[in-house]
């Protein structure tokens, strides 16, 4: 008799298609899995409001250009560095297929996302219950994946509060306010 645990497999996760989906109010992943496969996850406001805050403050560092804590950059440069960089990231997003989910695949809702961080990589792991699906980004994927996921978010209306401008300002196709300094 074998005493194997009944814990699914962590799946990894090559690349994923964010789509929100109006009538759920829910963000759609599907997931191109390493092995082969799709899956698809829900994701909620709720979870994108707390994870948000974290992939951001994971780019931070990237903005100082090596500036010792001694000497910080102010805010304005600091945030035209994130500025430039965004756009650049998103300038050289490839053009793809979207992934696309087999009709027999499975939608879980997310419970929760565990954030791990080295220097070079972010890693972003899904949870529902016992299963586990894990996204590997670097700086670049991960400057792109939040531009999608902060387009997703305008279009289903939710509230924006937790995009720093210089995500918003770098937003393809989006007129600009004009912002205007008087003396």
């Amino acid at each position: 008799m074998s005493t194997e645990s009944a814990t699914p497999a962590p799946m990894d996760l090559k690349r994923v298609t964010t789509e929100m989906h109006d009538l759920q109010d829910r963000l759609q992943l599907t997931g191109e899995l390493a092995s082969g496969g799709t899956v698809v996850f829900w994701l909620t406001q709720r979870l994108v409001k707390r994870l948000v805050p974290h992939l951001l403050s994971w780019l931070q560092p990237a903005a100082t250009g090596g500036v010792t804590a001694a000497a910080p950059l102010p805010d304005y440069h600091a945030d035209a560095l994130q500025s430039f960089a965004q756009q650049a990231a998103i300038a050289q997003l490839p053009e793809q297929l979207p992934v696309q989910a087999a009709q027999q695949d499975s939608t879980l809702l997310i419970d929760a996302i565990d954030v791990a961080r080295t220097p070079e990589i972010i890693a972003l792991t899904f949870k529902v219950g016992e299963q586990k699906a894990t996204l590997l980004m670097a700086q670049q994927p991960l400057r792109q994946w939040l531009a999608v996921l902060h387009d997703q978010c305008r279009q289903g209306e939710w509230a924006l509060d937790i995009w720093p401008d210089w995500i918003i300002d770098s937003a393809p196709g989006e007129s600009q306010p004009v912002r205007t300094t008087v003396h």
